[in-house]
């Protein structure tokens, strides 16, 4: 019989989960606010690298049960099934940041890249040495773009657990890049799983529609589109039919040395686990292949799907040294119950790159009123955007961006300063209060923006603030892995700016044909929008769902905010 819900009545049940995990332990810390689990026993001056990574709520034990001796020195998570924002990311860098660097495990997903890159950058501009490796073993869906990648699944806690032993052992930070992309070759390590069910949220059901009997291969973790439905007639017959896209992807050899990682979806049962496990061992077998070390349990889940996936991974004798070395981090899994400490909020630095002061002269009360007119017209426009989202995507972009532009009017009101540190204030809203992929890119535009501008020898001119804008594009290209034509807000902004490139040549332009023009075509890039298919973010992974013809919601945002420009 299925559960009716959530035994979950706390406002907030990431952090609550995260105080109960610290106060179970003597070994870890909290930096509640932005929700980073630490090692209490890590010493900056020992010179080790540190290793972080992070991801959604909603994946428990992973990430924060992975950190302890042996494996993370610090977890960031987020909202259940959704990225943390950069300023957690980059609190969990500043607190464990030491001599030896850090090496930043990223798992591929596009909010991931996206906060966890912007994060990234963010360190080295404070000095932090950062190298930033992303997890990509899915085997279930190989895209057919390099925008968005395999996804990231269990087989990164494998690299984890590799890398935590080496650091433990005082490897340097080169040594452990190099380690990680051992480990992680796409012809060393592989993942594939099923699910027969969804899982339920706390605030209503994520399900799949699925007969009795039947799974969907490769089901993603967030409840992302499979390789296709399939009738079980029996457990090894499942497991046959889940090795044959890892067989392509790893090659195998008689003379490999195969680890086996089997993991809990969340609501599998245990006798169902342990036959799963039984049948990959024998289907292996039969492949005359050598499974010499085995771990299962609940390690990277998804709620409570009725599910699992497991991971291979072809060890050399380094990898299995490291593999096998002593840890003790409840995820692999070791558990104590001492009382642990919890910090209130982490002392944070102003990562603004200016002060907020006036020392130029500009329209900075025009600047605010035509801000102001953006936003409102977007707050109207809740739900003419959710509408579109629901067509591909998750139907929540409208009241996303209701949310970035009350966090913009509330930045800027009464703000006087300079261009950047006006246009900072608006990346640094828009990051922290809007949520989601786009909130990320916008702030990653308006901050490139904004630098264009500080480090620009002439005046807040029509040609500055047009290569500011630029500036802004090139990063969402770069570090979102878009570009035009994959059914995005790039669809729209890349017609802008090159029209707005162009006119600003001619001498007799002035800011309202320029904004005329920026109008026009960011309304026939939306409108293009309707016949492409989505290569990149979430929607990348939902080809199968019908879009009806309807131009991407993230296009038409940036319409409207040209419009209300003109």
């Amino acid at each position: 019989m299925s559960r009716s819900g959530h035994l979950i009545t706390n406002d907030d049940p990431v952090r609550c989960a995260l105080t109960g995990l610290v106060r179970s332990t003597d070994k870890l810390g909290l930096l509640l606010h932005e929700r980073v689990v630490y090692r209490r026993d890590w010493k900056l001056e020992d010179g080790k690298v540190a290793i972080v990574s992070g991801g959604g709520s909603g994946h428990e034990p992973f990430a924060a049960g992975l950190v302890g001796q042996g494996g993370l020195t610090a977890a960031v998570a987020g909202s259940v099934f959704a990225s943390p924002p950069a300023g957690a990311v980059l609190a969990a860098l500043r607190k464990v940041a030491g001599p030896g660097g850090v090496l930043l495990v990223v798992f591929n997903y596009t909010g991931d890249r996206i906060n966890f890159g912007l994060a990234a950058e963010r360190a080295r501009a404070e000095g932090i040495r950062v190298s930033i490796r992303f997890v990509a073993d899915d085997c279930a869906l190989e895209s057919d773009n390099k925008a968005v990648g395999r996804r990231g699944l269990l087989g990164g806690i494998a690299a984890i657990k590799t890398l935590g032993a080496a650091s433990e052992a005082g490897k340097k930070l080169e040594f452990m890049e190099k380690l990680f992309d051992l480990v992680t070759e796409p012809s060393t390590l592989g993942t594939i799983g099923f699910a027969a069910s969804g899982c339920s949220l706390p605030t209503g059901e994520s399900g799949i529609n699925l007969n009795p009997g039947e799974v969907e291969l490769g089901l993603g973790v967030h409840g992302e589109p499979g390789i296709r439905k399939y009738n079980v007639s029996s457990m090894r017959a499942l497991v046959a039919e889940l090795l044959k896209p890892v067989q392509r992807r790893l090659k195998f050899a008689t003379s490999d040395d195969l680890l086996l990682l089997v993991n809990n979806l969340g609501g599998l049962t245990e006798i169902e686990q342990l036959n799963l496990i039984t049948s990959i061992l024998e289907e292996l077998a039969a492949l005359n292949l050598k499974v010499s070390l085995v771990g299962s349990g609940h390690i990277m889940t998804s709620l409570d799907m009725a599910g699992a996936n497991f991971s291979l991974l072809k060890m050399t004798a380094e990898i299995r040294e490291f593999i096998t070395a002593p840890c003790s981090f409840p995820a692999w899994p070791t558990l104590t119950t001492p009382a642990g400490e919890i910090i209130q909020t982490s002392e944070t630095k102003e990562t603004s790159n200016d002060d907020c002061k006036k020392t130029v002269s500009w329209d900075v009360d025009g600047t605010r009123a035509i801000v102001s007119k953006v936003c409102n017209s977007l707050i109207a426009s809740k739900d003419l955007l959710n509408e579109l989202d629901a067509a591909a995507g998750d139907g929540d972009c409208g009241s996303t961006v209701v949310l970035g532009a009350e966090a913009v009017l509330e930045a800027v009101n009464g703000l006087d300063c300079d261009p950047s540190a006006f246009f900072y204030r608006i990346a640094s809203a828009l990051e922290n209060d809007m949520g989601g992929s786009s909130g990320s890119l916008l702030s990653l535009l308006f901050t490139a923006f904004a630098t264009t501008i500080r480090i620009s020898e002439e005046k807040f001119t029509a040609k500055v603030i047009i290569s500011a804008f630029s500036s802004g594009c090139k990063q969402i290209m770069e570090i979102g892995r878009a570009a035009e034509q994959d059914r995005t807000m790039l669809d729209a902004l890349c017609p802008a700016l090159r029209e707005l490139q162009f006119r600003v040549q001619d001498p007799w332009s002035n800011m309202l044909c320029l904004t005329l023009a920026g109008k026009m075509t960011t309304r026939a890039g939306a409108d293009a929008t309707k016949n492409m298919t989505a290569r990149a973010g979430r929607a990348s992974y939902c080809k199968d769902r019908d879009s009806a013809k309807v131009p991407d919601a993230g296009s038409v945002m940036v319409a409207i905010a040209f419009e209300a420009l003109a």
